[in-house]
């Protein structure tokens, strides 16, 4: 199994989901999807709370459907916010949305 299948297995809750997920690597991979892909299994296997990425990858996604153009994203303040997010967080989403955006500039302008 590939990188890319292995993503979208592992962050995809239904095939509805896969073409966003594909968007997601096609519009920050820049030249290597895959790469990207591994990066967020990465970090996901290192995150201590489970839905973290996930929950990441769910706000880029509706990044990409609400805003254009493509908001920019720093990948390391994005890694930084998973990371971050201690096991049994309630509200991970709004601690993710707080990090991410309380660096000048936030993660996605």
């Amino acid at each position: 199994m590939g990188v890319t299948d292995e993503f979208l297995r592992r962050f995809a809750a239904s095939p509805i989901h896969v073409p966003q997920l594909e968007r997601v690597l096609e519009a920050y991979g820049a030249a290597s999807p895959e790469t990207l892909a591994d990066a967020f299994l990465e970090w996901d296997r290192e995150a201590a709370h489970p839905e973290a990425t996930r929950i990441a990858l769910e706000l880029l996604a509706n990044g990409l459907i609400e805003q254009a153009p493509l908001p920019e994203v720093d990948l390391a303040r994005l890694r930084s916010a998973i990371l971050s997010i201690p096991a049994g967080a309630v509200s991970v989403r709004t601690l993710l949305c707080e990090h991410l955006a309380a660096a000048p500039g936030g993660a996605a302008r």
